[in-house]
């Protein structure tokens, strides 16, 4: 049994037992408006929610600025009463408040430097495995395969001073981030916990 808006669709359908060419060619022709239209439809849908996004951005300035200002507040505090918040830190991470909690993650180092193409090949060039490295990447092609080459990341964060030394490779240093997390929400807000700010 179809439902009655599924019925009312189907009797606003066009005939679809085309008898000859000329019928297949209007058919064709209410196709193509049909789908324009359609587009046309989704076009003007996609303008009304860039323009809603617009105005919302806008609207949320405010919010976002009250927000960073407490929130520099809170990792200033944090950064001068760190000892008795988070006692036995790195063991207790958590900080269980009333209004919410704070938790401090420290983030490892990670790699800087972008692996271009050409990065990658000056590495390859700097290794003298150049020659080597083109006549294997065409002996696979030859066989419908292809190599990446990638930077090998554990290697470089296992020996960071090596890696800089030999090609140049730039890390971040270890640092934390401080997470303020209130029970009124569910929504967790982050500021890096390595410097302090000023509460002004």
């Amino acid at each position: 049994m179809l439902s009655k808006r599924r019925q009312n669709l189907l009797s606003l359908m066009p005939d679809n037992h085309y008898e000859d060419q000329e019928e297949l060619e209007k058919g064709i022709e209410l196709l193509g408006r049909v789908s324009r239209s359609r587009k046309d439809l989704i076009a003007l849908a996609d303008n009304k929610i860039a323009a809603i996004r617009e105005a919302l951005k806008e609207e949320l300035v405010p919010y976002d600025q009250k927000i960073a200002h407490i929130a520099s507040g809170v990792k200033f505090y944090v950064g001068k009463h760190r000892d008795e918040l988070f006692p036995n830190f790195p063991t207790r991470k958590t900080a269980k408040l009333v209004s919410g909690s704070l938790k401090i993650r420290r983030v490892p180092p990670s790699i800087k430097t972008r692996a271009t193409s050409e990065f990658l090949e000056s590495i390859v060039k700097k290794g003298g495995l150049f020659t080597k490295f083109t006549e294997l990447v065409s002996s696979l092609s030859r066989n419908f395969l292809r190599v990446k080459l990638e930077l090998n990341k554990d290697a470089i964060l296992a020996d960071p001073l090596g890696s800089k030394n030999a090609i140049g490779i730039e890390l971040s240093e270890e640092s934390e981030r401080l997470y303020i997390i209130p029970a009124e929400v569910d929504a967790e807000h982050d500021v890096s916990a390595g410097e302090q700010s000023s509460a002004a």
